[in-house]
Parts: C-alpha cells; structure tokens; sequence
C-alpha cells in the first residue's frame, strides 16, 4: 500500500470526530443560545470536511501530484451540471436551489477525503469500531426512550427558524412530526435514528460475514440493539430495509459458519422478543390508529401494515404520490427537472396539477417519494445521472467483498453493498440521502471500498532472489 499522505494527521481526527458527534449533533446544541447561532452551529461539521477537502486538493496541486480518479467523477461532475442548468432554466431561487442541491451532495466530500488520506486496515477498522459504538449507544438510548413511554420533552429536538437573504428554512424541527411512544436517540427524528441503527446493522453484519471474530458476541448484541431500536423507533421502512440488508447479506455468503450462526441466534431469539413485545404495558386498541394521535405498541404498529385501513392510508400519502400524480410529475418533468428549488417546484406542481397536486403541496408527500422528488427536481437525466453515481460504487464493492483478505475492509463492501439494494425501495418511503445520520456514513463507507479496491489494482510487489 503507498503510504499515506503527510500532515493529514488533523483531517484524519476530524473525520473520527465526525463519526462520533454527528449523531449526537442534535442534543448538544439544542442548548446553545440563540436560534441564528445554533443553526449556524449545525453546518461546522460541513464547513470543516468541506475546508479538509480544499486544503488536501490544493496540497496536491502545489506538489503536482497526479489525480487518481474514481469511477464516480464522469457522472458526479455531469450530475452537478446539469443540475445548475435546471435551476438556472427553471426560474427558482438560486439559494433555495443551491441549498436543496447541497443537502443532497453534502457529504460526498466524505468519500474523497477518505480517497485522499488512503487509510490502512487498522484505521478503517478504527472509524468502523467508532460507528458501531455510537450506534450502541444510541439503541441504549433508544431502549431507555421505549421504557419512558418515548422521547420526552428532554430528548426532543430544538426547533428553529433561519432567513438568509429572503430564504427561510426551518432547521432541526419535526417535520409531519412522529409516532406517538416512537424513541429517537440524541438524532432529530425517528427516521433519522433509525437510519443511523439500519447503517449501523449492516456493518457488524458484514462483520460477522466478513471473517472470524472474537467480537462476535458483541457484534450479535449490537445487532439486537440496533433492531430493537429501528422497532421502537416506529419507522416500518427502516424495519423492512434492515430486513432486507440481512437477507441480502445472508445470500452473499449463505454457507459462511458466520451467517449460519447469527441465522439460528435469530431464530432462537425471535420467540423472546415477541414474548417481550406482548408483555409490554398494554395499551387501549382504537383499530387502525393514525399513530402520531394515538398510542399504539410496537407489535401494533408492526402488523397495521396488513390491515385494509393502512394500505386505505398509503393510498392517501406515498402511494397517491406514486400511482395518481405520478402521471403529472412526469409530464412536467421533461428531462432536467423544474429544478432544485423545492418551492418553486411545488408551485409549478400546484399551478399545473390541479386539486391532486394541491393535496400533494398541503401534505408535504413529495419529499417521503425521494426517487418522484429527484426526478421532479432534476428530470430524467438528473435522475439517471444520479443512479449513475451509485451504479460507479457497485463494481468496487463486489470486487473488494470477492477478493480483499482484511475483514473490515470487506465488512465495508458487504454493507455498502446490502444498503444499495436496500436503497431502492427505502428511497420510496423516506428521503434516504437528506439525513444526516445516513448520507455521511454512507458516503463513508463509499470511500473505504474505493480506497481498497485501488490496493487490489496495485500489482504485488516482485520478490528477488534471495
């Protein structure tokens, strides 16, 4: 492996620190004074990774050093364009626009810092350690909500208000608010909590799958923690994506000792957590309850999904969006977007859509559809180009899980690989990639496969004659 970069010791301790405190943002300056200072306060870790960045690319241009290039650059780079041309063309706020924009692309900073700082074994090992721990102390947390009845009044987040030259956003609220009960850990939202536990779950999968362990107790109690957490946290699509990043993990290396041994520990369990879901405090049964009015237990938000209420209610919010106003999207589209102003877009929407699409405004469904907004955003091509980014991680991530001998290396492919089959239908149900909890890790875990998947392209180094 070539050695790592000079002087990048501070970057490499911001990095670490970003691990552990984005999770923890949202606690810690719910008691800073003042709403402008508090919302400024929450861009530092951006602004720092951000600076990280520039200062290691101008490094390498006063060195002349050559740029190794990814396979993300083509698509990224034709990704942003055509995304300034949509706004540009679209006649929505540039700073709405470039804000939107941002949020979507905001940490894929990450994922070429780590290109850059060429981290070895022990230190990809060390940022994985990191997350995991976090991770459980967030379903710690979690279970300590779930035993209070939910997040109270003391873990909720702050709200607040910022205007930037006439651009007013709201910054760490609860938007459409949360279940009733549901817990959230020190994040801003349940779903946020719960994406954080479901990235979290993957890599001590992958973990478990990559190679032995002398951990693996503790990584089979994390996952336990991380799924009780996703449970409690009342978000159903979170739930079914931690489902599906097992089972897709548990088809890459069905006959791995690993995978056999967690799939009988779960079965084993599985009995001694549903005795637990029944034995909770019972609560008053209303039948189908919309849950951010009424209480209902975990077990009840669970298998609501099978009454006929509840697919009555999808077809009201995600699924409307998908079947009865897709067909409008669509025809407004055209191939780069009515751009990345959200508002500007839901007033197109509203001004050309009639009563369906003024439901879709009023209710806020757009955003939850995160695959109907980017292509109401960007259009076709923005779409595509935006995939096209994704798709540039798959060759690298199966090449790394096939060949590379180190277990965290590999555990970083084999979750990043379980999370992008898990992102297409999760991107359905939530806005994946706006979360903070979920963008960094997983632009994170992008980086550490694509740093590994250079050292397998390096030749080996020639042995001499003795």
């Amino acid at each position: 492996m070539s050695a790592a970069p000079r002087g990048t010791l501070g970057v490499r301790a911001l990095l670490a620190w970003t691990i552990v405190y984005l999770p923890l943002e949202e606690f810690l300056l719910k008691w800073v004074p003042g709403e402008t200072l508090y919302a400024l306060l929450r861009l530092v870790p951006e602004l720092l990774l951000g600076g990280a960045l520039f200062v290691l690319v101008a490094g390498r241009v006063v060195r002349g050093l050559p740029w190794r290039r990814t396979p993300l650059e083509l698509p990224l780079v034709a990704f942003l364009l055509l995304a300034l041309v949509s706004l540009a063309f679209s006649g929505g706020a540039w700073l709405g626009g470039l804000v939107n924009l941002r949020v979507l692309l905001r940490y894929v900073v990450v994922t070429y810092l780590v290109w850059l700082l060429r981290p070895e074994e022990r230190e990809r090992a060390r940022w994985l350690t990191l997350l995991l721990v976090g991770a459980g102390v967030q379903g710690l947390l979690g279970l300590l909500q779930a035993a209070q009845g939910g997040a109270g009044a003391f873990w909720l987040p702050r709200s607040a208000a910022l205007e930037l030259g006439g651009y007013a956003r709201d910054v760490a609220v609860l938007s459409g608010g949360i279940e009733r009960g549901a817990v959230l850990g020190t994040t801003d939202h349940s779903v946020a909590f719960a994406l954080f536990l479901l990235v979290a779950a993957a890599v001590a999968a992958g973990r478990l799958v990559a190679g032995p362990t002398r951990r693996a107790g503790a990584l089979h109690f994390l996952l336990a923690l991380c799924a009780g957490g996703i449970l409690f946290s009342y978000a159903r699509s979170c739930l079914m994506g931690l489902v599906l990043v097992l089972g897709v993990l548990a088809l890459w290396q069905g006959r791995a000792p690993a995978v056999r041994r967690a799939l009988t520990l779960g079965t084993a369990l599985a009995p001694l957590a549903l005795a637990v879901l029944l034995f909770l405090p019972a609560l008053p049964r209303t039948g189908f309850a919309k849950e951010k009015e009424t209480a209902v237990s975990p077990l009840e938000s669970l298998t609501a999904v099978f009454q006929p209420e509840y697919l009555e209610a999808a077809r009201s919010a995600r699924l409307w969006v998908l079947v009865d106003v897709g067909g409008a999207i669509v025809r407004e589209t055209g191939w780069i977007g009515l751009g990345p102003d959200a508002e500007h877009v839901r007033a197109e929407l509203l001004s050309s859509g009639g009563a369906a699409l003024s439901r879709l405004i009023a209710y806020r469904a757009l955003e939850d559809v995160y695959w109907v907004a980017l292509l109401a955003y960007y259009g076709f091509a923005g779409l595509a180009l935006f995939l096209a980014v994704l798709w540039g991680l798959v060759g690298p991530l199966r090449r790394v899980a096939l060949r590379a001998t180190e277990p965290w290396t590999r555990a970083s492919a084999l979750a990043l690989g379980a999370l992008l089959v898990a992102l297409v239908p999760l991107s359905f149900l939530a806005p994946t990639f706006d979360f903070r909890t979920f963008a960094f890790y997983f632009w994170l875990l992008a980086g550490l496969v694509l740093v590994a998947d250079a050292e397998l392209a390096q030749p080996a180094p020639a042995v001499g004659p003795a």
